[in-house]
């Protein structure tokens, strides 16, 4: 297939890592390349120009002697004094500084190292609870907030589950699926190529395995849940209220609108929602990891969002920060709405695409037919026109505007 010998960009490999400490040496072999090496990452790494490294909050809590590797040596060099205390953002903070520490030992550079939460009881000793979606949710929140910047020029992803254990290989997978989607709409790459990699099993009796490409495609067109959804976050006790209603207000007033905008073909809405959007991602992120407890047993989380809530915030994020660079105020252009059409929503829907093209065209040619009238929203008339309905935009000296914001925002609302 080949995907990936064409195209300019970065190069993103994200790796799930689950407890390397029992990892032992082995002859890894990829593309004709061997390493005796105890992951997979120290070959594959070599592939990408970064590494976005998943790992779990229960790394650092282990109930038997590492193994006698090199990942066991470099394990026990940086947690061996590793204590679960403090607050959960402390435990956050040491477990990357750990980690990087290891992968350091390991050679491998340039590596984001995010840490998520584990479930159940995997080293033996800590109980960690929570929500199994919320290693989902705050692995979205944080790879997007870490490589926002790198999204936008990244044509190659690739994912190595070759180490994830449980429920991390799917997750993660489906984290890449909506980052790509994210890196699509705020960057200029048409399409993106994706590879998952696996190794063979590694058995008591085998020295040498190959790593294979298990999965591999192109992804061109952007996916996004537009279901709204009813509850975005669920918290634990009464202590998080107000927490739980300010989520909920930013996701009801500017992420799904922005979600509605993008999924249907409204792209002065979308300018206009994204002049004044309050989404703020590490805020989120904050929200989440200062309500989470520690103590010298377990680790507990008390508040989850819905995983479907938080896709939507990263994607109108992405939208919102791409949009805005298009400066359109009040109004736009057609011009404008035109480059908006061809760079973004050609890449959600071809039908859509071809509504807008359409409409641009009318407007263009007949501008006076588009004159503020009573604008009372149809949701038929205003996917069949692309949110220009004639009776709610004014087209003047090639510009656009809504006749009344207000009354299309609420009607954006309530999609």
């Amino acid at each position: 297939m080949g995907y990936f010998t064409s195209m300019d960009g970065k190069r993103i490999l994200f790796s799930t890592w689950g407890m390397p400490a029992q990892w032992k040496d082995i002859t890894y072999t990829f593309d004709e390349k061997s390493d005796h090496a105890c992951t997979t990452l120290k070959i594959l790494s070599e592939e990408y120009d970064k590494v976005v490294l998943f790992v779990l909050d229960s790394i650092a809590d282990i109930n038997r002697n590492p193994e006698k590797s090199e990942c066991g040596s470099c394990y026990s060099n940086n947690f061996n004094n590793f204590s679960y205390s403090g607050g959960y953002g402390d435990v956050i903070k040491s477990i990357e500084h750990d980690t990087r520490g290891m992968l350091g030992c390991l050679g491998i550079e340039n590596a984001e190292v995010i840490v998520l939460p584990a479930k159940g009881k995997p080293g033996g000793r800590m109980q960690f609870q929570g929500d199994v979606k919320d290693y989902l949710s705050i692995a979205l929140l944080s790879s997007y907030i870490r490589i926002k910047e790198d999204l936008r020029k990244t044509s190659q992803i690739g994912l190595d589950i070759t180490h994830g254990i449980n429920f991390m290989p799917t997750l993660t997978l489906q984290a890449v699926m909506i980052l790509i989607y994210a890196a699509l709409i705020s960057g200029n790459n048409e399409k993106i190529g994706l590879k998952v990699y696996n190794s063979d099993p590694a058995t008591p009796l085998v020295d040498n395995v190959a790593i294979n490409v298990m999965y591999e495609r192109e992804v061109s067109r952007i996916c996004v849940e537009g279901k709204k959804v009813e509850k975005a976050i669920h918290t634990k006790g009464k202590g998080f209220k107000d927490l739980s209603d300010s989520f909920n207000m930013v996701y009801r007033n500017d992420v799904y609108p922005l979600v509605s905008s993008l999924i249907n073909p409204f792209p002065l809405a979308a300018a206009m929602l994204s002049l004044k959007t309050k989404i703020d991602v590490q805020e989120m992120l904050d929200w989440w990891i200062e309500s989470s407890t520690v103590n010298d047993s377990s680790v507990l989380h008390n508040i989850h969002y819905d995983p479907a809530a938080i896709e939507q915030t990263v994607i109108a994020d992405a939208f919102s920060n791409r949009i805005r660079e298009f400066n359109c105020g009040d109004s736009c252009s057609i011009d404008l709405i035109e480059k908006i059409t061809k760079e973004i929503y050609k890449k959600v829907s071809l039908e859509n695409y071809y509504i807008l093209e359409q409409e641009i065209s009318e407007m263009r040619m007949e501008p006076n037919c588009y004159q503020c009238g009573a604008c009372d929203p149809d949701k038929r008339i205003m996917i069949a026109h692309g949110g220009f309905q004639k009776d709610c935009v004014e087209v003047r000296d090639g510009q656009v505007k809504y006749c009344d914001w207000d009354k299309i925002r609420t009607f954006i609302e309530n999609f």
